[in-house]
């Protein structure tokens, strides 16, 4: 991987934003850390679940309303 001098700049500030936040903004100590999670679990979604086949929010919605829209007139009448 090839990495800019910008690229490198900006994870060195978030990763020193994630270590001096919680201490000069306390008040904020929770959500900088729920941040950090949805951080963590995005750059990790490619290999848990991008990659590996498991269902997304949006193909259960379109399998659901393809399924009980589709192939069941009684639920057109609802």
């Amino acid at each position: 991987m090839n990495m800019t001098k910008d690229t490198k700049v900006t994870y060195g500030l978030l990763g020193l934003f994630g270590v001096l936040g919680p201490i000069l903004f306390p008040d904020y100590t929770l959500s900088i850390a729920y941040l950090w999670m949805m951080v963590l679990m995005a750059s990790t979604w490619d290999t848990l679940g991008g990659q590996m086949g498991y269902n997304s929010l949006g193909n259960i919605l379109l399998w659901c309303g393809d399924v009980c829209l589709g192939h069941c007139p009684d639920c057109l009448l609802l």
